[in-house]
């Protein structure tokens, strides 16, 4: 999922008791570094070869050395960068990560029945309902802004070629077209969805569902 070993998302993946202690201080610190970690995993992937090399990578150091520049001091400029970097960072990647760690998202029997679905009859939608959950309901323009058009998540899942503007739209009738065939969809408040999403770091959902049963 590109955060192990910081952070694992993996429910068959047991949690040892430090892991589980320190959750929550683990979670929003991997996050809250994730733009610096995709930085040096571009940087390796371009020099294994695996991606190609353009100029435009050195824009994000070289923002580093406007502010040092502007401010006319090392110290003072890395900070002030790196303060809007982690907060943008923490907020971008916690609200991906929401829409597909949820309780609901792990539930196995119904990620178990999606996958019959799947495999009888090409139920692909309903491994999407599953697997995916949005944030919030009917969010205005403002709403979805702050969640970075992010909280429309289950809707892109299903519709990708679809343009955002359409996005709220469709949810409504996703809503009731899921509600028509007997079919769960997952949204909820996001605070919820933020202590749900850290629980399910904290513990490997799918071996305690399958210990349980």
């Amino acid at each position: 999922a590109g955060t192990d070993p910081f952070l694992y998302v993996n429910p068959f993946m047991p949690r040892n008791a430090c892991r589980k202690s320190f959750n929550f201080v683990l979670s929003n610190l991997t996050v809250a570094l994730g733009i610096f970690g995709n930085y040096i995993i571009n940087w390796v992937n371009i020099v294994a070869g695996r991606e190609h090399f353009y100029w435009c990578i050195f824009l994000f150091p070289l923002n580093y050395a406007l502010m040092c520049i502007l401010v006319g001091d090392v110290s003072l400029g890395l900070k002030l960068s790196m303060m809007p970097t982690m907060l943008c960072s923490w907020w971008y990647f916690t609200i991906a990560l929401m829409n597909h760690n949820q309780s609901e998202n792990w539930n196995m029997a119904k990620l178990t029945a999606a996958a019959q679905s799947n495999t009888k009859n090409g139920g692909w939608a309903e491994m999407q309902l599953v697997t995916s959950s949005d944030i919030g309901y009917n969010y205005g323009f403002v709403g979805s802004m702050m969640c970075l058009w992010l909280n429309y998540h289950t809707v892109h899942h299903l519709l990708p070629t679809v343009d955002m503007s359409h996005h709220k739209d469709a949810q409504q009738i996703l809503n009731r077209v899921a509600a028509k065939h007997g079919l769960a969809y997952s949204y909820k408040p996001v605070s919820e969805m933020y202590w749900d999403m850290l629980s399910t770091f904290s513990v490997a959902k799918a071996l305690t569902v399958m210990m349980d049963n």
